[in-house]
């Protein structure tokens, strides 16, 4: 993937290819005979004398009405419209660029990584049925929550087409969701993303009711909401036969409704503290929700593997790295759009999750945490100094991060080689990598088109 060119570099360039353009025309122009332009005067009369029905034609109702509302039309109106369409176009490749480089480290990245370490480190079940199950429930409802909040605070912004584009990532999420749930329960998937859907409904009626002002609004969703726990209780303990009870999906989805409403609030607070409540948020489900729900769910299907060593490492790596690359896609956000406060504070949250991988891998080298939370911050320090360049115009820059970003990927590599014993080789390591590399580098592309 060539990134040497950015894309911000072509939207400073294009208006300068343009005005050449226009002088180019221009000087044509001037370089033209006058006799040429009486000639064309002279063959415009002829035309129109030699059909006398053009007269009729043109002094016709339809036709003036159309000469009037072609007269009419504002030039600029076309040109914002495609202004318009071109940014929409931005901010839906840029939130779909983001959940790509999310789903890459879920789909591809964690499954290699968990098995190589859970290999190294004895663990049973990384690859069964209840493995993938709680997995995928825990990645899915945790992409919920940071989607979530990611369209949230666009509608807090007031950037529509950002919203836009962040809100059908977020109902891909859901489809996604609703497809685990009818994997189990195929007569209720529709039933079920129409629940989730509604509640979803409602974060966003509370987010306007907060962003103005309004304390009726606000309370309104809440019920909702709180009608959903309720609503939501009944639909888990019917799907699987009462292996989950009502009264403890309801609790669980009670702190879900809090924790989104506290960063919610922080959000449109301007608090910098709401990236650590967006973090509980995403914690709380993946620790309390999908666990409970994969339990659930995989003892009234009759799928095994759930409660085992393996199934643990595989959803908290893959919910690990997920965050990774919500969080840094949010932190840098902060930074392309000039809030250094507001970056900072992401960055703290950011590094706390790096800390946390750093835990997971201490499970298999507890002497190697430090050296691995050294080398996975580096690559971090990497993707802000391409963001950096990115917005400078600066191409020396972005490559320089480009070629540190191609270093730790083998830097990483020959590190996992040696902490699984070759069970995880330093080529496969690298090479999974680069797949991360570049679509949190497409991220950054698109995310920096479309808000800087």
């Amino acid at each position: 993937m060539n990134h040497s060119t950015s894309p911000l570099s072509w939207r400073l360039l294009a208006p300068l290819m343009v005005l050449a353009l226009v002088l180019a025309g221009c000087a044509a122009d001037d370089s033209d005979d006058s006799d040429d332009v009486d000639d064309v005067e002279v063959q415009t009369e002829d035309a129109t004398q030699s059909d006398p029905a053009a007269d009729d034609v043109a002094s016709t109702p339809d036709a003036e009405a159309a000469t009037e509302d072609v007269a009419s039309e504002d030039p600029s109106t076309a040109e914002t419209e495609a202004t318009e369409d071109a940014e929409s176009e931005q901010s839906i490749a840029a939130f779909e660029s983001v959940r790509e480089a999310a789903t890459y480290v879920t789909d591809e990245s964690a499954p290699a990584l968990a098995a190589g370490l859970g290999q190294a480190a004895g663990f049973d079940g990384v690859d069964s049925e209840g493995a993938a199950l709680q997995e995928d429930l825990a990645a899915t409802l945790q992409g919920h929550v940071y989607l979530a909040a990611i369209t949230l605070e666009q509608l807090l912004k007031d950037r529509p087409d950002a919203f836009a584009a962040a809100a059908e990532s977020l109902a891909e999420n859901t489809e996604r969701l609703a497809g685990l749930v009818g994997s189990v329960a195929p007569d209720q998937q529709e039933a079920f993303q129409s629940l989730w859907e509604n509640h979803i409904d409602f974060f966003v009626a509370y987010t306007e009711g907060a962003k103005a002002g309004d304390q009726a609004a606000k309370d309104d969703a809440l019920a909702g909401l709180n009608q959903y726990r309720q609503d939501a209780g009944a639909f888990f303990a019917e799907i699987t036969g009462g292996a989950i009870a009502a009264e403890d999906v309801t609790a669980s989805l009670e702190q879900h409704v809090n924790t989104v409403i506290a960063t919610i609030d922080g959000f449109a607070a301007g608090d910098t503290g709401a990236f650590d409540q967006l973090k509980g948020a995403a914690d709380h489900v993946v620790d309390n929700s999908a666990r409970a729900l994969a339990g659930a769910i995989a003892t009234a299907a009759g799928i095994d593997g759930v409660d085992t060593d393996g199934a643990a490492l595989l959803t908290d790596i893959s919910t690990t790295l997920q965050e990774h690359v919500y969080l840094a896609s949010i932190a840098l956000e902060q930074l392309v759009v000039g809030d250094q406060a507001a970056f900072e504070a992401a960055a703290a949250t950011l590094d706390a999750n790096s800390q946390q991988l750093a835990d997971l891998v201490a499970a298999v080298a507890p002497d190697q945490r430090d050296a691995f939370l050294s080398l996975w911050r580096n690559h971090i320090g990497f993707f802000v100094d391409y963001t950096n360049g990115l917005l400078a115009g600066d191409e020396a820059a972005t490559q320089g991060a480009l070629d540190n970003l191609a270093q730790y990927r083998q830097d990483a590599g020959a590190f996992f080689a040696d902490i699984t014993d070759g069970a995880l080789s330093q080529d496969a390591v690298a090479g999974g990598l680069e797949g991360h590399v570049d679509t949190v580098i497409t991220a950054i592309d698109d995310v920096g088109s479309a808000l800087a």
